[in-house]
């Protein structure tokens, strides 16, 4: 009984938490239509992560995504989303790369739905279980994780001050581990990401770095569009107020809780 009220009690605190971030959140586009028009034109699956990210609360991607398949259907084009649903669960941490990977496999159960699309797309090695059927895939790269791993020093490499500081916080319980389990899985997404490049019809880079740390992976220029991320039109339409006191930078990054994006924040 004890647990049950625990379990009640951390649901509730939970609710309560997303209300309010849902509450503080900015604004959201409108989601575009989950099933397809009898009458399109180009017709564009569209592969995404977790469904959750897209019903409430979103991540800076899966807001990006929604912002370019509103844009596509503003132009004619027709674009129908899709989510996998079955998470490899109990993967140990050396692992979690491949359990990602994996993922996305589960979206083979609507392939033949899936495949009477014209153009199949997705956030970097997203669309690889459809690598093999002769469609058009298009991977979309924010970033590439062999990026942040050649940006990302080992704990041994680091100034002594930052050495110890990490060694404190594993020391406290706050991260995990150094270096092995976090570098290993995006060591496996890192390859993996350039095996679906590499047989993509097109890669879309959202940088000028990006374009180039795909080149550097051996993905040809010519097989690279750089498209700048999309931002919602609000910010153009609608009047903004004065500015009254000049703008202050407080955070600019990811936060997170593992030693690798820790890294990236002392970066």
């Amino acid at each position: 009984m004890a647990k049950a009220k625990t379990r009640g009690l951390e649901q509730r605190a939970f609710r309560m938490t997303r209300s309010l971030i849902r509450l503080f959140s900015s604004d959201r586009a409108p989601a575009p239509p989950p099933r397809l028009p009898k009458q399109c034109g180009i017709k564009v699956a569209f592969i995404h992560n977790e469904k959750r990210f897209h019903s409430g609360i979103h991540t800076g991607a899966a807001q990006i995504n929604q912002l370019m398949a509103l844009a596509l259907s503003a132009r004619g084009v027709c674009v129908r989303n899709f989510y996998p649903r079955t998470q490899l669960t109990g993967a140990p941490d050396h692992l979690r790369g491949i359990a990602s990977i994996l993922f996305f496999y589960s979206l083979l159960e609507h392939k033949e739905m899936i495949l009477k699309h014209d153009i199949i797309q997705g956030t970097t090695y997203t669309p690889l279980p459809f690598l093999p059927f002769h469609k058009p895939v298009v991977c979309h790269f924010g970033s590439t994780v062999r990026g942040y791993l050649d940006s990302t020093p080992l704990t041994k490499g680091l100034p002594k001050t930052n050495k110890l500081l990490f060694r404190d916080l594993h020391k406290l319980g706050i991260i995990r581990e150094l270096d092995f389990s976090t570098f290993r899985p995006l060591e496996d997404i890192a390859d993996v990401e350039t095996l679906a490049a590499s047989r993509a019809s097109a890669c879309i880079a959202t940088s000028e770095k990006v374009r180039r740390e795909l080149m550097a992976m051996g993905i040809p220029d010519k097989d690279i569009r750089v498209i700048h991320n999309a931002i919602e039109d609000y910010w153009f339409n609608l009047p903004r107020p004065a500015t009254i006191q000049p703008p202050h930078l407080v955070f600019l990054g990811r936060l997170g809780g593992d030693v690798f994006t820790l890294k990236l924040i002392f970066a």
